[in-house]
């Protein structure tokens, strides 16, 4: 009789799959062994979004606001997606699957240490747009009291 849980053969377990997709976009389609998809997903919902308001920062601000405003809703269908995707393809990989060499914990360990740095690294440090507000009449020539201002960051 063939044992399902050798080294080589795996059965892929569909609440794995998805719980390493919420920790990081495309990680439980790693897990499936499909690698081009997890990095297709990782891609699009973590560092595409980033890039685009890196680059958008120095243009019109229309652009941005249409951006900010579809954005945060594209990116959050996407990771629902990505997570989905995991569980569907869990389910209905054949029970002998054969792991791949990236289906190793550490690797997915890895996986995850990399992408938080690469998104922190990202988002945190390089913010297009910073927001203040006028707290004094320092400048009430040219500004007054409680005026808001955006000011591209990536400009200097």
């Amino acid at each position: 009789m063939l044992n399902l849980m050798t080294d080589n053969n795996a059965v892929r377990k569909p609440w794995l799959a998805g719980l390493l997709g919420i920790l990081t976009p495309g990680l439980g389609q790693l897990y499936n062994g499909q690698k081009l998809k997890a990095i297709s997903f990782f891609l699009l919902i973590a560092v595409v979004p980033s890039v685009i308001f890196l680059l958008l920062a120095v243009t019109d601000w229309s652009i941005i606001l249409a951006f900010a405003a579809v954005m945060p809703a594209l990116i959050i269908v996407l990771y629902i997606y990505s997570i989905l995707d995991a569980v569907m393809s869990a389910r209905s990989i054949n029970p002998t699957f054969q792991t791949k060499y990236y289906n190793r914990w550490y690797i997915y360990l890895i996986a995850i240490i990399c992408s938080q740095i690469m998104i922190d690294s990202l988002v945190d440090s390089r913010q297009p747009v910073k927001a203040f507000r006028i707290p004094s009449g320092g400048m009430e020539n040219t500004l007054l009291i409680g005026d808001h201002l955006f000011r591209n960051t990536v400009a200097y």
